[in-house]
């Protein structure tokens, strides 16, 4: 006897592009009503979701940085800041170091010139 495969119900299909047609409600024109292009829309917007999220980490690196280079001295920068930590072995990094000069200026100065 052969082996005969069962067709694929018509309920899961529909569930499919309910869920599928769910997710892109709010795009613009056929983007949200259409299955087969609003599935290749949902397909390209979960690439750039995860394409953006390595992007904020990069933009918020960038972002300490230069806060961190803009209120050290003119001597100084952010490289030569992190091989003097590295080198004492004091754990900060970029995120810390701002929110320490973007609230209290005085504690982080105060560290900076003892380690000089």
């Amino acid at each position: 006897m052969k082996n005969i495969k069962p067709k694929k119900s018509k309920i899961l299909k529909n569930n499919k592009k309910l869920h599928i047609l769910q997710k892109t409600k709010g795009f613009r024109g056929t983007r949200g009503t259409n299955f087969k292009i609003s599935n290749q829309s949902y397909i390209k917007s979960l690439t750039f979701k995860y394409r953006d999220r390595k992007n904020k980490k990069r933009f918020f690196k960038k972002l300490w940085i230069s806060r961190i280079n803009s209120k050290l001295y003119f001597f100084f920068n952010w490289s030569k800041l992190h091989h003097l930590y590295k080198t004492e072995n004091i754990l900060f990094n970029k995120k810390i170091i701002n929110f320490l000069l973007t609230q209290d200026e005085f504690i982080f100065y105060k560290i900076f010139l003892n380690l000089l």
